[in-house]
């Protein structure tokens, strides 16, 4: 969205599938928050799943609602297989491998949404959405799911380690491949 590229027609691509992909991002948190110990870790995961289904709701909402842009019901080739990535890790690995699989989700957003805070021009029909993902508090809400990452991986052992890892690795191409079908 910075600088006015991509174009309208691919950032309506792209709106309509990552609200299709945040409803699956929060159904995957809810569940990885029942696999957490603490009180406090499941608050937090489920308040992201919140901001999630809030952000499919009232964040593209309002872009369809500006740019007339119809909802999708049908995921593309890469959000599919990012939501399926996502909810098997959340549903049958450990709250490591969950977390490690939402992480990128978390990261590359943030990323993302600093990079065109910087590079954006004035009158930019984007900046809401730039601003939702490059203020301090998505990087309060990145900190913390580091935190949820690391934090279980340091209790397992090397063989839980190592699937964590995995999952990471694969999971991150995904959350890239989201952003690359938009191009």
């Amino acid at each position: 969205p910075a600088g006015g590229t991509p174009g309208q027609e691919e950032c309506v691509h792209y709106a309509q599938q990552s609200s299709l992909f945040l409803v699956a991002y929060a159904r995957a948190l809810a569940l990885i928050s029942a696999k957490l110990q603490n009180d406090s870790d499941t608050a937090s995961l489920l308040h992201f799943a919140n901001q999630g289904l809030l952000a499919a709701r009232e964040l593209h909402g309002f872009f369809f609602k500006e740019l007339r842009i119809a909802r999708e019901e049908s995921k593309g080739p890469a959000c599919q297989a990012y939501c399926s990535n996502l909810l098997q890790r959340a549903a049958l690995g450990s709250s490591a491998e969950g977390m490690a699989a939402a992480l990128p989700c978390f990261w590359v957003y943030w990323q993302v949404g600093k990079h065109a805070a910087k590079h954006t021009v004035p009158n930019n029909p984007y900046a809401k959405w730039i601003h939702n993902y490059a203020c301090e508090e998505d990087s309060h809400t990145v900190d913390k799911a580091v935190e949820l990452t690391d934090r279980p991986s340091l209790d397992v052992g090397e063989e839980e380690c190592r699937r964590t890892c995995k999952t990471l690795h694969i999971s991150s191409p995904y959350s890239f491949l989201s952003w690359y079908q938009v191009h």
